[in-house]
């Protein structure tokens, strides 16, 4: 039976379908927002491990050449001999702990009986592993630190 302001059956029916394909287009509207925002998170998530890494490693190291440093402060009274060096003193456990990481120290003359001590530390960090490297410069006297 038809009432009045119903609508015929058959236009009841097209709203219907076209209600039906616009639920499906939202549907499908929502997943690639959702796709997309999980992308960027992950995106994200990954750029900052690498940057954490890099950190870390970045930290140890500075760690690994102040201990070279101070080892060689710790040989008072000695007459440092200049020279470069591929082994450390005592390479330290942060030498092991970076990525590839391998270190050199310098020693040369400054003034009279000073010495300057350079110590370089080389690795791998990064996300494309890119070679790093940082030196670390001091004064020694006979008697330890430099004044």
């Amino acid at each position: 039976m038809f009432f009045p302001g119903a609508g015929h059956p058959s236009q009841r029916n097209r709203r219907r379908r076209a209600e039906r394909g616009g639920m499906l287009v939202d549907a499908m509207l929502g997943i690639v927002i959702a796709g997309i925002v999980g992308l960027a998170g992950l995106s994200l998530m990954m750029t900052s491990a690498s940057a954490s890494d890099g950190a870390r490693q970045t930290a140890l190291a500075y760690a690994a050449a102040r201990q070279q440093i101070e080892n060689v402060r710790s040989l008072r009274g000695s007459r440092l001999a200049t020279g470069n060096y591929a082994n450390l003193l005592n390479p330290a456990t942060q030498l092991a702990a970076l990525n590839n990481g391998s270190g050199t120290l310098a020693i040369a003359a400054y003034r009279g009986t000073v010495r300057k001590v350079t110590v370089t530390i080389r690795w791998r960090s990064g996300g494309q592993a890119r070679n790093r490297s940082l030196s670390v410069t001091t004064l020694v006297t006979p008697g330890g630190v430099a004044p």
